[in-house]
């Protein structure tokens, strides 16, 4: 299961670490194509009982999408792109067993919403999370204003959405976007020891609750997601999405 931009330890519990460290863990068109068949392949694997999400390194969880390449694309094919995205993340929501995000830094954007499409989050204490998208003259994509507003509601999603500004693991809590928030020596232990507890459910009782509880969410349907595909396209086609994503990859020159 294992590609150049993701690492999966399997087993009972499986882990899947985004191995893009030296990019802040964000995610390039390769990286959501390993995410989407490697969380399609953990579903057919009855071995599997849960799934721990985590980023390399200390730094980051997910830093969303690789701006190098969102740069570059015109409309057509940011919509391609994003419903890539959202494959990923209705691979996350569909999967039929239960999916734990261990938070270990920042969650932004694709990164924020791919936690949210978990079913449980864990936070280390100094993680930051948003949706900092309009900040590069785009909005969130792929789903992900479904997925967080279930979470948080719609006024509490739209603070994240229009400021672009990003919140502390316990301000996360507080609002409901993460479940728990531990010293970041714990994280993975907490996270482990949550896994092992699912693990010990029977799978298809799991299974079944999960997909009861994604019908009565309303995150079981497609309808609301091709808002958030056709707004994304839109906005890669204006002069600011151009000058912000440009103005944020020469700031590190």
């Amino acid at each position: 299961m294992s590609g150049s931009n993701l690492l999966v330890n399997k087993g009972i519990i499986t882990e899947v670490i985004v191995n893009r460290a030296h990019a802040a863990n964000s995610l390039n068109n390769e990286a959501w194509q390993e995410l989407v068949h490697t969380f399609r392949a953990i579903d057919e694997d009855d071995s599997i009982r849960v799934v721990i999400l985590r980023g390399q390194g200390e730094k980051a969880f997910i830093a969303g999408s690789d701006i190098s390449q969102m740069v570059k694309m015109e409309p057509h094919e940011a919509a391609c792109f994003d419903e890539l995205c959202h494959r990923a993340h209705m691979a996350i929501l569909g999967l039929s067993k239960p999916v734990i995000a261990a938070i270990n830094g920042v969650a932004l954007g694709g990164g924020c919403t791919l936690a949210a499409a978990c079913d449980f989050r864990i936070a280390r204490e100094k993680a930051r999370l948003g949706l900092p998208e309009i900040n590069l003259g785009i909005m969130p994509g792929a789903g992900g204003l479904k997925i967080v507003s279930r979470l948080i509601g719609p006024a509490k999603t739209k603070q994240l959405v229009y400021t672009g500004d990003l919140i502390q693991a316990d301000e996360a809590l507080t609002i409901g976007l993460v479940d728990r928030v531990v010293e970041a020596e714990q994280l993975n232990d907490e996270a482990r020891a949550f896994a092992e507890k699912l693990a010990e459910k029977s799978p298809y009782s799991l299974r079944l609750a999960k997909s009861a509880i994604g019908e009565y969410t309303g995150l079981n349907k497609e309808l609301g997601f091709a808002y958030d595909t056709l707004g994304f396209a839109i906005c890669t086609s204006t002069e600011e999405k151009k000058e912000a994503m440009t103005k944020f990859l020469n700031k590190g020159k």
